[in-house]
């Protein structure tokens, strides 16, 4: 695509004749995607794309829980098959979107979309932040 930074080149997509950039949260530095050679069980990740309703039931509802996954949102990978990788969310373990949800490579070898490598530093701050009630990100 003419014109357009790395990020958004690796995050474009044509749906129905139409192209889509998808755009993590808004921030200052450039998220990364993840390579699917370092997709391993137990790295820590963040949700890059747009907060997500995840307990929509009244019967999902956790006192102390969140019910979004938010931009920002850590997880520790679970399961790193390429084609289906799993991540438990904090606060939303015991959702589909830990469980059964997973995102895939594009392509045999091609980064996966949506997620970014985080330090077990920023995981442990913004798990805090969830805990507290709070969005992982101020």
């Amino acid at each position: 695509m003419p014109g357009c930074s790395d990020f958004e080149s690796l995050n474009s997509q044509t749906i129905l004749g139409r192209s889509l950039i998808i755009r993590p949260y808004s921030n200052s530095r450039k998220p990364n995607v993840i390579p699917s050679k370092q997709i391993v069980v137990g790295q820590f990740v963040e949700n890059l794309l747009p907060a997500e309703l995840i307990r929509d039931d009244p019967a999902f509802k956790r006192d102390g829980l969140p019910d979004d996954l938010y931009a920002g949102h850590p997880g520790v990978i679970t399961d790193a098959t390429p084609q289906h990788v799993l991540v438990d969310w904090v606060g939303l373990e015991d959702m589909y979107i830990s469980f059964a949800t997973g995102t895939s490579v594009y392509y045999l070898g091609g980064p996966i979309h949506g997620m970014s490598v985080i330090s077990e530093e920023y995981y442990t701050q913004r798990s805090e932040r969830i805990r507290m009630g709070l969005p992982p990100l101020p």
